[in-house]
Order: C-alpha cells, then structure tokens, then sequence
C-alpha cells in the first residue's frame, strides 16, 4: 500500500502555486517534519481549508457504484479487489491505497468533479500535484 495527502488550498494559495507546485510540495514535506513548529502550523492553517468530508462522503455515496463504508476515523472505498481506505483530519485527508492509477479511477475521477482545489501529495514518493481541473481555469 501506498500512503497519498489530500489537502484543499484556499483560491490565494492555488493563484500563486499552480504553476509552482514544487514550492507547495517543499513546504508540506517541511510541515509534516516540524509540525510542531508554530510558524509552520500558521502558514499551513493559512493556506489549507478544511476538507469537507461528510459533503464528499455523500457525493460519492449518490455519483458513483462503488461501495463505500463509513468507519471512526474515516472511510473505506472498495470495487471488487480494490480497497482505498480514508482516514480524515480536519485539514487533511491520508488515503492508503495500491497504486496511483486505483486512485485515478476509483477516487479522483469523482473529486474532480467538485469544485475545489485539491493537491495531492506521495511523500515517499515525492510525486505530487493538482486534481481539480475546473479550477485549473481560475488560476490562468
């Protein structure tokens, strides 16, 4: 399994780092090692909206024929023999799942309907970038 970040940037943070996204991922790698840094949980508070899950949760649940459970911290996205599992932070959501391409096809293809900013991050992987293509235009 696989661990991705999905964050919602508010309009300013979006205009300014479309086309810089490397400076975005910087700064979350940055966060996620000192978050415990004041000025760093500042500029991230900044930059970052809450992410509305119970609103995503039930536009899955109505635009999609995959099954998706609810659970504590989260939920749980299965099609067959594929599973992503959600968990949700105010600010963040951490999705495990297999590979990218799951992502791309059982989750992003609906997130990017919806009309926010979405920047997805692979740590480990250092791959990272824009979801909404709606938005794309707000920021040319």
């Amino acid at each position: 399994m696989q661990q991705y970040y999905l964050y919602i940037m508010n309009k300013e943070c979006f205009s300014k780092y479309y086309h810089k996204s490397y400076v975005l991922y910087d700064f979350l790698k940055e966060y996620k090692r000192l978050h415990h840094n004041k000025l760093y949980q500042r500029q991230f508070h900044f930059i970052t909206q809450p992410v509305p899950t119970e609103k995503i949760y039930q536009y899955l649940v109505m635009n999609s024929n995959l099954t998706i459970k609810k659970n504590r911290n989260g939920f749980l996205v299965e099609d067959g023999n594929i599973r992503i599992e959600i968990e949700r932070k105010r600010k963040e959501w951490m999705i495990d799942a297999n590979c990218i391409h799951e992502l791309e096809m059982f989750l992003f293809d609906y997130l990017r309907e919806l009309d926010y900013p979405f920047f997805v991050v692979n740590f480990t992987e250092s791959q990272y970038g824009w979801l909404s293509l709606r938005q794309k235009e707000f920021a040319l």
